[in-house]
């Protein structure tokens, strides 16, 4: 990030850091023309910590009360620009989730003393590395050892021109037998069922139902939500009746977030959706869970939707243009509910980006 007088702070990692791991950080410095002596403090969360690889001829000190590192030049390095390179240790026992390195550099020009803060350094610490496999179920943020129990019913969605539609693809279904899916609609948005999957609709004052009496779908049923907002999609309930092993089963439909189409043959289309989302980030698991599992252990009703990331199954919720209204979500979480850490994420056009970035294609500010 540009600073007054040329000063140009960066940093970066190598790969998001685990438990008990050590990563290589990297602080990239435009001195801007300064000449005499600088300093630059690098403030860590109480389970981090740094050790210098290089420093360019910095003295590098240690402060145990403020966890910081303290680097210091009396002549700064000739180079205009210049990279201070770290080892970022994780403690074993850290938590999952979303920290902030907090950074000043001081300086001397035109014989006065100034300083520069640049905006905190977002990063994610992940799963266990060197650590325990995972936190016991009262820790709230990993689950060790769930299956997906089957059938499943699944929601995805794309948005189009002023419509948002909407698809449920069924999985693990038994052959033969009385199968109903409902649909709870908003009372404030239109909807027009695209495709029933064979069944026979039935319109209801809270939505929709399909009824199949010979067998489960062996499509996806589709619809279109009009005079809907995305907030709306984010609030839609459904659920699954059938027959599995001989037992009756009533699921929820498991709402998966926003399906976005690839681009062909090089086309510049871009989604009419919003680019940039942000969302709050409140558990990880080794093992996929129902979403139900949440309400049921956490009483946690907000919508849930699961991806898979480098082995981890992780959940979030909420899809919000704007940074501040994700991150009240997330203090309202914290507020509320007894997850460890949740967290503010970024998407763009559907693909995870750092907060950082998404602020600043954004044109928003970070807040703490």
């Amino acid at each position: 990030m540009v600073m007054p007088g040329g000063v140009v702070i960066e940093f970066g990692l190598n790969e998001f850091p685990k438990r008990g791991s050590v990563s290589a950080l990297t602080v990239s410095i435009q001195k801007g023309g300064l000449d005499y002596f600088g300093r630059i403090l690098l403030t860590l969360p109480d389970d981090c910590t740094l050790v210098p690889k290089d420093t360019h001829g910095g003295s590098f000190a240690w402060d145990e009360e403020q966890n910081r590192a303290v680097i210091s030049w009396l002549k700064l390095p000739e180079a205009d620009r210049f990279d201070l390179v770290f080892d970022l240790q994780t403690s074993p026992d850290a938590s999952i989730g979303q920290r902030e390195l907090l950074s000043e550099f001081s300086f001397i020009r035109n014989q006065d003393r100034a300083s520069v803060v640049p905006p905190p350094f977002l990063f994610e610490i992940n799963g266990p590395a060197n650590g325990p496999a995972a936190d016991s179920l009262e820790s709230e943020v990993l689950i060790e050892e769930f299956a997906v129990p089957l059938p499943l019913a699944q929601r995805t969605w794309t948005q189009s021109n002023e419509a948002i539609e909407l698809q449920i693809e069924f999985q693990g279904m038994e052959n033969g037998g009385f199968t109903k899916l409902s649909e709870r609609i908003p009372p404030a948005c239109d909807f027009d069922v695209l495709s029933a999957a064979g069944g026979t609709v039935q319109v209801e004052s809270a939505g929709f139902s399909i009824v199949w009496f010979d067998g489960p779908p062996d499509e996806v049923v589709a619809y279109r939500l009009g005079q809907c907002t995305l907030s709306m999609v984010q609030e839609l309930s459904g659920s699954l009746s059938t027959i599995k092993d001989g037992q009756s089963l009533n699921i929820d439909v498991i709402p998966s977030g926003m399906k976005r189409s690839p681009f062909q043959n090089g086309d510049d289309e871009v989604s009419n959706g919003p680019e940039i989302v942000f969302e709050v980030q409140f558990a990880a698991t080794k093992n996929s869970v129902v979403t139900d599992y949440f309400e049921e252990k956490f009483n946690f009703r907000l919508t849930t939707k699961e991806e898979n990331v480098e082995s981890w199954w992780k959940y979030s919720t909420g899809i919000h243009e704007e940074y501040a209204e994700a991150k009240n979500l997330r203090d309202e979480i914290r507020k509320n509910y007894s997850f460890h850490g949740p967290f503010v994420i970024a998407r763009d056009d559907g693909q995870r980006i750092s907060v950082q970035e998404a602020l600043m294609k954004s044109g928003q500010k970070w807040t703490p």
